[in-house]
């Protein structure tokens, strides 16, 4: 059974084991064979020495036969000599006592040879100017304990190195995160009602770390200017609901107590009026939470746009008949088909149009355009009105902003609604001055959405 590991402490920390692990294990392997080709090297340069020692003291001494000691007297320890066998022609002119007596081939070279039940590494050495020839032999034991003693000096500080790269390890994983457990207190200690941005000097963030925190930075300022629109759209809605509730009420005695019929109808129309009020802001308010609830996930699908803005026109013909107003709308000849949600879609022509009503004079034009341009679907509904200063511009669409217009008073939400039914569907808004004075607000809707669905 697997265990997943989650920590990146402990994850780092594997990894690191692991590859540590890995070069101990090549590093010892490494060993082993070098170890082995030492000893066996270390073997056949005694038997070498020992061969080229004798050959040079016999040649010394001419046909004398070696006396007992004379290899330790040039210098080496008689105990740490190989066994030797020293021959002229076929005659042994000297052999040592360990020396193995059967008789086997004298091959030039080293050579490993089983005599007598033992096992040894053979060199001889044939002198063709004096007819000497010399066999040194060394038993295998010999270079095994040679191996085993090379083992102890290097294995040892290997062992010993495992527990040391454990622990350095440890402590190099522990520190290389200290930044992160730093910036995790850090986190830990945003006061979640009030959000700022960390703010830590550059200086005391490692490289690696600063896009984290500069994007956290980002998204605690976008937080924190939620919170605060939250909050200022709390305030807003309860003084917009205050103002009509508060008229209802007043109007609530008059209506019930009242002797006069006609003053009692007066009453209850106050009353209605500010129902309607309220409700429609309710409507509105709800309608924003679902956009900013719903974002990409509302129910969309193939609408004729051009259908939708000549609906929306007609809804609005009579009223602006009645005050005087020329009502234009400007469609292409082809349909403008695009994937969005119809309702939504009214609303977002409907509103800047109301709006154009609303602040246009008598004997003025109100102008709805639709069409398609550098590959985008354009909408632009045109007044004749006063315009809006640019100022107020930035503000237009922050939620029950009145303007500066006090003739019409709405609820303050309907450009708030448009824009985010434009964000909804990928677009983008704006507002500007009109050719020949007045407002103009411009939608753009992406040109790859019109498309009807297969």
């Amino acid at each position: 059974m697997s265990v997943r590991v989650t920590s990146l402490h402990s994850r780092l920390l594997v990894w690191l084991l692991v590859l540590l692990g890995a070069i101990w294990i090549a590093t010892w392997a490494n060993n082993q064979g070098r170890i082995d080709e030492r000893a066996r090297q270390e073997v056949d340069n005694r038997l070498l020495a020992t061969a080229t020692l004798v050959l040079k003291i016999q040649r010394q001494r001419g046909a004398e036969a070696l006396p007992d000691g004379a290899l330790a007297g040039a210098g080496a320890p008689s105990d740490a000599l190989p066994a030797f066998e020293l021959r002229s022609r076929s005659r042994v002119v000297l052999r040592s006592a360990d020396f193995p007596t059967a008789e086997t081939p004298a091959t030039p070279g080293f050579s490993n040879q089983a005599i007598d039940g033992r096992r040894w590494r053979l060199y001889t050495a044939i002198d063709e100017s004096s007819g000497l020839t010399v066999r040194v032999a060394l038993g295998l034991e010999q270079q095994q304990a040679s191996v085993e003693a090379l083992h102890r000096d290097f294995d040892s500080p290997l062992l010993w190195l495992l527990p040391a790269l454990a622990l350095a390890s440890l402590a190099s994983v522990w520190l290389g995160l200290g930044p992160l457990r730093r910036l995790e207190r850090q986190v830990a200690s945003i006061d979640p009602t009030d959000p700022r941005p960390l703010a830590l000097p550059e200086r005391r963030v490692p490289r690696e770390l600063r896009s984290l925190v500069h994007q956290l930075d980002q998204r605690l300022d976008e937080v924190r200017d939620v919170y605060a629109r939250q909050r200022a759209f709390t305030a807003s809605a309860a003084h917009e609901l205050r103002t009509p509730l508060a008229g209802c009420l007043a109007q609530l005695r008059p209506a019930q107590h009242g002797r006069d019929d006609e003053a009692r109808r007066r009453a209850f129309g106050r009353i209605r009026q500010g129902l309607d009020h309220m409700t429609e802001l309710i409507r509105r308010m709800l309608l924003l939470a679902r956009l900013d609830r719903a974002g990409n996930g509302i129910d969309k699908q193939t609408v004729a746009l051009d259908e939708i803005a000549r609906e929306v026109i007609e809804t609005y013909r009579e009223r602006a008949v009645e005050r005087g107003i020329a009502l234009e709308l400007a469609l292409p000849s082809r349909p403008l088909l695009l994937i969005g949600e119809p309702s939504l879609l009214s609303a977002m022509l409907a509103n800047p149009l109301e709006n154009a009503l609303n602040a246009s004079p008598t004997d003025s034009r109100v102008n709805l355009a639709l069409g398609v341009e550098e590959g985008e679907v354009f909408i632009r509904t045109r007044d004749d009105g006063c315009g809006i200063p640019h100022e107020e511009r930035a503000r237009i669409f922050d939620p029950f902003h009145q303007g500066h217009d006090d003739t019409y008073q709405g609820s303050g939400l309907g450009l708030t609604i448009v824009q985010a039914i434009v964000h909804a569907h990928h677009g983008r808004i704006a507002v500007r001055d009109a050719e020949h004075g007045g407002t103009m607000i411009e939608i753009h809707l992406p040109l790859n959405e019109n498309r009807p669905e297969a």
